[in-house]
């Protein structure tokens, strides 16, 4: 059975290490191995650990940790899904993301946007995300990284009721 739960400052070296397992395991077939290993350089300790507490979900099967959720809170993106490597398309990555959107349903978020690989991007799309375009990162690579900004809205009632009025104007 998995569950999810806060991350704390404890947890920063398994967040950590899920993060560049994910990125290892998941991206290679599409970013350079010189991408991958300057993206999966180490993080400063005290600045991880208070970017872990604030930030990060668990997802824990069994007592083990299997993935991770990223949501920044004061920029209103979604940072990320990681997902252990030998765990991938087993539904951790969907609970994590639905874990994260109830979250922010319950705040009285409208929409979540997020950045993701180019590897990512069919796994958010089948979960009703729409890409709107292609952003260029350096930071905290020295070469720059493709991403997709994507977006999705939170509000599935009312976005049904737009969808009704539009369909009813374009009939009249």
């Amino acid at each position: 059975m998995i569950s999810i739960r806060k991350a704390t400052q404890a947890d920063s070296q398994l967040v950590q290490g899920i993060y560049h397992r994910a990125i290892l395991g998941h991206c290679l077939g599409t970013y350079s191995p010189k991408i991958i290993r300057q993206w999966t350089q180490p993080v400063r300790p005290i600045m991880f650990e208070h970017l872990v507490e604030q930030y990060v979900y668990i997802a824990v099967e069994d007592q083990e940790p299997v993935g991770i959720s990223c949501y920044n809170s004061q920029s209103e993106y979604l940072n990320g899904i990681y997902i252990e490597p030998r765990y991938m398309g087993s539904g951790i990555g969907k609970m994590l993301l639905q874990h994260q959107e109830n979250l922010l349903i319950s705040q009285g978020k409208i929409e979540i946007e997020l950045r993701v690989t180019l590897n990512a991007v069919p796994f958010y799309r089948h979960l009703g995300y729409s890409f709107i375009s292609e952003s260029i990162s350096k930071i905290p690579l020295q070469d720059e990284i493709i991403y997709s900004h994507m977006i999705k809205s939170l509000h599935r009632k009312s976005t049904q009721n737009q969808r009704l009025v539009l369909l009813q104007m374009s009939a009249a």
